[in-house]
């Protein structure tokens, strides 16, 4: 069986790898149980404004926005054009690492020149293929945010008061269908 997107299908396999990580992290099962609604909601507004993507070519994410790059892509390119497509990503280069980038004759050099720009999340290479989370643009266009319990809960409690009242002392599942 394999699960599906409009774009792109995925194996059980990668569904499962998926759920690990969401699941264990530095070895240790993590119990979602124990999570307020306000983590919960850190969580969340932490990771929505990004994307699941799969790497065409061997990648790397870049800061300072974490965004991942196609390294096989900057290989091909013109050794003058790679800085200006690192750019386009706000990954800036001078100096020494500009000029390593322009002599970069595999991956791993380009890796390398990049040297302190590389972003935590991708220490390595990502081998052509794998999944990674780029930022997107949607949470921006969309203006989504996670609002805080502090600020919502007292305009929930508010709003509903005169529902409440209307009904009665102990109102019934149904009554609350309608």
């Amino acid at each position: 069986m394999a699960w599906a997107t409009s774009t792109h299908r995925f194996s059980n396999g990668v569904i499962y790898r998926m759920l690990d990580k969401l699941l264990v992290l530095d070895g240790e099962r993590l119990s979602y149980r124990a999570l307020d609604v306000e983590q919960i909601g850190s969580v969340y507004e932490a990771i929505m404004g990004y994307e699941v993507e799969i790497a065409h070519g061997r990648s790397i994410a870049v800061r300072p926005k974490d965004v991942v790059e196609d390294v096989d892509k900057l290989l091909a390119a013109k050794p003058a054009d790679r800085a200006k497509l690192l750019k386009d990503a706000d990954c800036e280069l001078t100096g020494k690492a500009l000029k390593e980038l322009k002599e970069a004759k595999t991956a791993e050099d380009i890796a390398a020149a990049i040297g302190r720009r590389v972003s935590p999340r991708t220490p390595n290479l990502l081998a052509a293929g794998s999944l990674f989370l780029q930022p997107g643009e949607e949470r921006r266009r969309s203006g989504s945010h996670y609002t805080p319990r502090k600020l919502t809960q007292p305009i929930v409690e508010k709003t509903l008061e005169p529902v409440l009242k209307n009904l009665g002392e102990h109102p019934t599942p149904e009554q609350f269908s309608h």
